[in-house]
């Protein structure tokens, strides 16, 4: 893992490890380094799960830019995916990210887009914004930027 609380930088955020690096100790404390980290976790509204094993949502913002890191995970009980951010995400510097999601016990990678005008994260089982699977197993795990208003 991390000796001195740091990722290893130049390796990928979508290792096989991320989903164990965003909820251990090292991996907080490093996103702590970055400013003030918020979780936001029992506070965003999370659209998609009946139940969860993990519900990590924490954000830092430096100056109208927000950065988002997420790790949701649980049973599936409806086709889309969204959590919100408490921003109004502005038009002129939405980004959309790519991320590591399972959708019924099959991984994939998963398209995250943030929501211009109001505070909702869309998350997606393919970069084509394929629906999900409303039964079974499922995660995603990410990170996405945007400007705020």
């Amino acid at each position: 893992m991390f000796d001195n609380a740091m990722p290893p930088f130049g390796e990928s955020l979508f290792m096989d490890d991320l989903s164990r690096r965003i909820t251990t100790p090292s991996w907080i404390q490093w996103l702590s380094n970055l400013g003030s980290v918020v979780d936001y976790s029992s506070k965003s509204a999370v659209v998609g799960w009946s139940a969860f094993t993990t519900k990590s949502i924490r954000y830092a913002q430096h100056g109208k830019v927000v950065t988002v890191w997420f790790y949701i995970a649980g049973t599936s009980d409806t086709t889309g995916v969204s959590f919100t951010v408490p921003f109004t995400i502005a038009n002129t510097a939405a980004f959309s990210n790519t991320c590591r999601i399972m959708n019924s016990s099959t991984n994939a990678v998963g398209l995250v887009i943030p929501h211009i005008g109001d505070g909702v994260i869309n998350v997606y089982a393919s970069i084509a914004e394929a629906a999900w699977t409303n039964s079974g197993t499922k995660y995603a795990i990410g990170e996405v930027s945007f400007q705020v208003k």
